[in-house]
């Protein structure tokens, strides 16, 4: 499985337990777990995403 297929279904896996906790009486503690994964995971595909993207280049110091 390519990478950021894997990553994008953690995200909406991620979301979607984040919707139930939500819906039922939320554990305010594994909610906090939940957003940090999904945000860390959002941030990583986000870089994959814009790896070969020009600003890139430039944020390397080339």
């Amino acid at each position: 499985m390519e990478i950021m297929t894997f990553i994008k279904k953690e995200i909406e896996s991620c979301n979607y337990m984040l919707e139930k906790e939500y819906q039922n009486c939320p554990d305010v503690v594994r909610v906090a777990e939940l957003e940090a994964r999904m945000q860390a995971f959002t941030e990583v595909l986000y870089v994959l995403e814009n790896k070969n993207a020009p600003e890139a280049a430039t944020s390397k110091g080339k």
